[in-house]
């Protein structure tokens, strides 16, 4: 009896991947509001998200298939990109900044990490947005 694996698209891997970069940030920013951040979680979740994505990269191997990558795909993953790379820029411009004059001691591994996971799901969140389907391509079906 042949395996059948189910299709596993883009749009899909794009929302998975942003809900594990935006996870982080959230706990990160309820722990501060909280004020009860000491910097001691930042290694756990860092680990629980390494154990999520190699969960979800064995069950993603083992039950689904990858749509092939076609050349809109491509063109929002690009535009996506872009702009991620240039908000990335941004950030870390006014960060330097603001660590040289205003606020010393901003740029730390705390910043690091969050613009990182901050590009990531900025990212994805950008894919997903610029892949939705058109009413005018809905309409035609």
């Amino acid at each position: 009896m042949k395996d059948k694996k189910h299709l596993f698209t883009y749009r899909q891997l794009h929302g998975l991947i942003y809900s594990q970069a935006i996870v982080p940030i959230v706990i990160y920013v309820m722990e501060h509001i909280k004020g009860k951040y000491d910097g001691a979680h930042r290694g756990t979740l860092i680990v629980t998200e390494a154990v999520l994505v190699l969960i979800f990269w064995l069950v993603n191997h083992r039950f689904y298939k990858m749509e092939k990558k076609d050349e809109m795909v491509q063109y929002h993953l690009a535009k996506a990109n872009r702009i991620t790379l240039y908000t990335l820029f941004a950030v870390i411009f006014i960060g330097v900044l603001l660590n040289d004059y205003f606020i010393h001691g901003l740029i730390c591994a705390d910043f690091c990490w969050l613009a990182v996971m901050g590009a990531i799901a900025l990212r994805s969140l950008l894919y997903t947005f610029f892949d939705a389907p058109v009413k005018a391509d809905e309409a035609e079906e």
